[in-house]
C-alpha cells in the first residue's frame, strides 16, 4: 500500500480503480462513505489512512480514508449574475464555491438569462451555500430546446466535481460545463437540439441521464 497522505482523493480514486481492476473486479478498493473531518488542508486532502503505507495489498483489501472538509468558516463572495446569458453561467459555474439553484421565470428572448438571484451580489457567505437564480427559458425555436436539468444527487462527503455532457443526435458529444457540487438538489439549464442525450458524471462515471424533448403544446 502507497502512502497517500496528503494526495487528492478524487485523483486517488481514479488511480487505484486504474491500477488495482482486473476485468470486472477491482480488487483493491476505497471503503466508502469516506471520514471525513474539518481541516486546514484544502477539502478533499487524505488526512489519514488504515493499513498504513507499506503494508502488504491482499485480495479485496478495503482502504479507509480520512478527508478533509476544509476549514469550517470559510467563505466566499456571491457573484453578480443578473442579467448573465448561458455561456456566462457556465463559466462562472466553474469556478464559484457556490451552489446555483435554477427555476424557470419569463419564456422570453433569444437566450437562457438570469432575470434575478436570492442572494445580493458581493455577500459572504459559507463555503457551497445555495443561490437560487431564476433564468428566462426561450420557447423552442429551429429544432433547440431551453430547459433546466433537474436531478438529486447522493451526499457527498465534501464537493466534488460534477460535468454536463451532451451527446448530440449526429453522434458529437461535448462536456457543456462542471462545477463543484455538496450533493442533494442539483439543476444545471441548458439549450441543445432536441433528442441530446444529457448526462451527469462524478469521478467518471454517469450517475444521471436524460433525453430532450420539446415540450408538448398544452
Amino acid at each position: 500500500v502507497q502512502n497517500y497522505i496528503g494526495e487528492n482523493i478524487n485523483e486517488v480514486q481514479t488511480m487505484i480503480r486504474e491500477l488495482f481492476t482486473s476485468g470486472s473486479r477491482q480488487y483493491l478498493q476505497i471503503k466508502q462513505p469516506y471520514l471525513t473531518q474539518y481541516s486546514a488542508e484544502p477539502a478533499g486532502t487524505i488526512l489519514e489512512q488504515e493499513p498504513a503505507a507499506g503494508t502488504p495489498i491482499s485480495s479485496n483489501m478495503e482502504l479507509t480514508f480520512v478527508v478533509s472538509k476544509g476549514a469550517q468558516s470559510e467563505t466566499t463572495q456571491v457573484p453578480d449574475m443578473t442579467g448573465a446569458d448561458l455561456k456566462k453561467i457556465y463559466q462562472v459555474m466553474q469556478r464559484a464555491a457556490v451552489t446555483f439553484a435554477f427555476t424557470a421565470g419569463s419564456t422570453t428572448g433569444t437566450d437562457i438569462t438570469v432575470q434575478q438571484q436570492s442572494v445580493a451580489a458581493q455577500s459572504e457567505v459559507p463555503v457551497f451555500s445555495s443561490v437560487a437564480l431564476t433564468v428566462s427559458l426561450p420557447e423552442p425555436k429551429d429544432g433547440m430546446v431551453s430547459d433546466i436539468l433537474t436531478t438529486t444527487l447522493a451526499e457527498f462527503p465534501y464537493p466534488f466535481t460534477v460535468s454536463l455532457y451532451a451527446a448530440y443526435p449526429n453522434g458529437d458529444k461535448d462536456m457543456l460545463t462542471s462545477f463543484r457540487h455538496p450533493g442533494g438538489a442539483c439543476s444545471v439549464p441548458y439549450t441543445v437540439p432536441e433528442g441530446t442525450k444529457l448526462s451527469l458524471e462524478v469521478l467518471n462515471k454517469e450517475v444521471y441521464t436524460e433525453t430532450v424533448s420539446a415540450p408538448t403544446a398544452e
